[in-house]
């Protein structure tokens, strides 16, 4: 029998990865969507198109995302449209009877005190990192809503917490864009504009942990596939890089010749973003892609997309 799954955000950076992901499956039948095809925060239009196409499985790829400065321009935004996309499509999803959803958290849900690697035992010990607060309450809300779900209605639903995400398709939208993307467009116009150096926002000390987008739909396929519990499971690769270090690399990558300004003016945001991936490695999941190999397929797609029009910038 075949099996049908809802994959949300069709041509965002997670819900197309997804697509391939899931469209290499030949027992499953994949039905996708855009927020011009469906708006995720209209209850009624949700319930119908719900209701109307009966998936067995709803992966929410969608959501308002952002980078630091993104998240300090608009927190409320960020916060209270999460809220209503998640809320709208999971009530959609209980009335249909759907019994199998997978919920894309994020790494900022974590208090920012929390020791290191973090576990999914740590959510809820203590407060966030300000920066991305509003945004991480709105996804600590749908996580609680999986669980209340799973006890109330006995659904088989799941949360998964990916680290920093990056990849071919990525936003590279100046100001809502995280810091792989952000640097990446950079580089790129800072070598079309002849410029002789490139801001990096921050000291450049902060630890970021980077999953390649391909290696994330493989393990949310995974956990899809064989986890069955409401309890949240981190996906991240382990390969963690300052952000001075990250812009060394983007730098040789991408061939500009100028120096690195660090703005200690701008924030860092969190000191420090390291996973536990024991649970999913359990599981049989490992990442394929190293940092090195998805910097340089990434920045190639930038430099190929971006003058046919085809990059959010």
């Amino acid at each position: 029998m075949m099996k049908k799954v809802f994959i949300t955000g069709r041509t965002g950076l997670v819900g197309s990865a997804l697509i391939r992901a899931y469209e290499s499956d030949s027992s499953v039948v994949v039905i996708s969507t855009t927020s011009s095809d469906l708006d995720l925060l209209d209850s009624r239009a949700v319930d119908m198109f719900v209701a109307r196409e009966r998936p067995d499985v709803v992966l929410m790829a969608a959501a308002r995302v952002g980078g630091i400065k993104a998240n300090m321009d608009a927190p409320a935004t960020f916060m209270v449209d999460n809220a209503l996309m998640q809320t709208n499509l999971m009530a959609a999803a209980n009335k249909s009877s759907v019994q199998r959803l997978v919920f894309l958290s994020s790494a900022c849900v974590y208090p920012a005190a929390a020791a290191f690697p973090l576990k999914e035992s740590d959510l809820f010990s203590g407060d966030m990192e300000p920066t991305t607060k509003p945004y991480a309450v709105a996804k600590l809300l749908g996580m609680e809503m999986i669980k209340a779900y799973a006890a109330q209605e006995k659904r088989d639903w799941v949360s998964v917490i990916p680290s920093n995400i990056y990849g071919p398709g990525d936003n590279f939208a100046e100001h809502s864009s995280h810091v792989m993307a952000s640097l990446m467009l950079k580089f790129y116009l800072a070598i079309q504009n002849g410029q002789s150096s490139v801001e990096v926002w921050g000291t450049g000390k902060a630890m970021r942990e980077f999953t390649h987008v391909d290696d994330l739909a493989r393990g949310i396929k995974l956990v899809e596939d064989n986890y069955h519990s409401p309890d949240s499971m981190n996906i991240a690769s382990g390969q963690e890089i300052s952000i001075a270090e990250l812009a060394e690399m983007i730098l040789m990558t991408s061939g500009f010749k100028g120096r690195l300004l660090f703005n200690s003016a701008k924030p860092d945001g969190a000191p420090r973003k390291l996973q536990d991936s024991s649970q999913i490695k359990n599981l049989g999941w490992s990442p394929k892609i190293n940092l090195a190999e998805g910097i340089a397929s990434t920045y190639s797609w930038l430099e190929k997309n971006l003058p046919l029009g085809k990059v959010r910038v």
